[in-house]
């Protein structure tokens, strides 16, 4: 007998393509529909606090919000003082994190396990769509908000305000972080094949 290392598929699989391709289709469908269904289609010159509406779901921990601020910064609102400029910077960072991801769909000789499958389908799909309201409304569209409201003005807690897009993102990178430090892929994987050539002596 003599050890050969085992090599993927060259290509994905149609199988497995449908399979990516649905989670990435289904998780852009839940955040742009609850976007529009929820937070609005307000451009950013029309969403004025005339226009902005606060859904409380649970009273001091939990709201819902409708024509809210857009954010042209990332998560946290981390660059948003730098508005249109931030924006642009970001679109970029999403084109090239979609190309990444779909690089990495298509290339051949490599392994795709589920947990890949699943996580990195939802991470493109949080990039498509935070991207998608960039290049059409100027910012991104939030409109989930958690904290702890205690009195008028009083937040102990206070979260910044995200979208399903935004849980895609994190929620991915989270899980592929957490896979990569617990289920380490192995250095390298054998399988045994018979040998057809004679024994030496």
């Amino acid at each position: 007998m003599r050890q050969v290392l085992s090599m993927p598929n060259k290509y994905p699989s149609w199988r497995w393509l449908v399979c990516f391709f649905s989670i990435v289709v289904l998780g852009v469908a839940l955040d742009l529909l609850s976007k529009d269904a929820i937070s609005g289609t307000l451009p950013s010159d029309q969403r004025v606090r005339a226009a902005f509406k606060q859904n409380d779901i649970i009273p001091n921990w939990f709201s819902l919000l409708t024509n809210y601020t857009l954010n042209q910064g990332a998560l946290f609102s981390l660059g948003n003082d730098f508005g249109i400029k931030a924006n642009t910077f970001f679109i970029t960072i999403c084109c090239l994190a979609v190309l990444g991801i779909l690089a990495w769909a298509f290339w051949p000789h490599l392994k795709r396990p589920t947990i890949y499958t699943i996580t990195l389908g939802f991470v493109l799909a949080g990039a498509i769509g935070n991207c998608f309201d960039r290049i059409v409304y100027g910012g991104v569209r939030d409109w989930i908000w958690v904290y702890y409201r205690r009195g008028p003005d009083d937040y102990p807690f206070n979260w910044p305000v995200f979208n399903l897009a935004d849980c895609f993102l994190v929620g991915g990178a989270i899980l592929l972080i957490l896979h990569g430090i617990f289920f380490p892929a192995p250095t390298q994987e054998k399988v045994a094949v018979a040998s057809t050539e004679p024994a030496k002596s």
